[in-house]
């Protein structure tokens, strides 16, 4: 725990379970910390809550593998092209909303959207969404 909050490395070294989780930005007490960036392996942290997505991680890793360890993000900008490429990619990401009430609970499926006002913050392994609890980052393996 760093500060006495718990911290949760999401990919330590020998870890290679394919996955990919979406972190919902919320005051939860605990960041989830994540290397990212390709080869530039820069660590990033947010503090949230996490979310597993079933997704085929091979989807985004193939995407990103096409930069050559140098994603958007570490020498240049987004380009519109790929932008649109990974808006797509993140469309297709279900995550499940519940909702309860003194009825019961409801799940309801949502999809992801691509928060582009964000998208400079985006990069290899770490793609800023937009979930149905809000703002949060899409998390998968980094290539390096």
């Amino acid at each position: 725990m760093s500060g006495g909050k718990p911290h949760v490395f999401i990919n330590p070294y020998g870890s290679d379970d394919p996955y990919v989780f979406v972190i919902v930005e919320a005051p939860m007490g605990v960041t989830y910390g994540e290397q990212c960036m390709g080869l530039a392996c820069d660590q990033r942290k947010i503090e949230g809550f996490l979310i597993p997505t079933f997704a085929d991680a091979g989807l985004l890793t193939n995407f990103f593998e096409r930069f050559q360890g140098w994603p958007p993000g570490v020498k240049e900008e987004w380009k519109s092209a790929d932008a649109e490429e990974l808006a797509l990619l993140v469309e297709g990401i279900r995550v499940w909303r519940t909702y309860s009430d003194t009825e019961g609970r409801t799940d309801e499926p949502h999809f992801l959207t691509l928060d582009r006002n964000r998208l400079a913050e985006s990069t290899e392994a770490w793609v800023r969404v937009l979930t149905p609890y809000g703002p949060g980052v899409l998390v998968f393996p980094n290539s390096d």
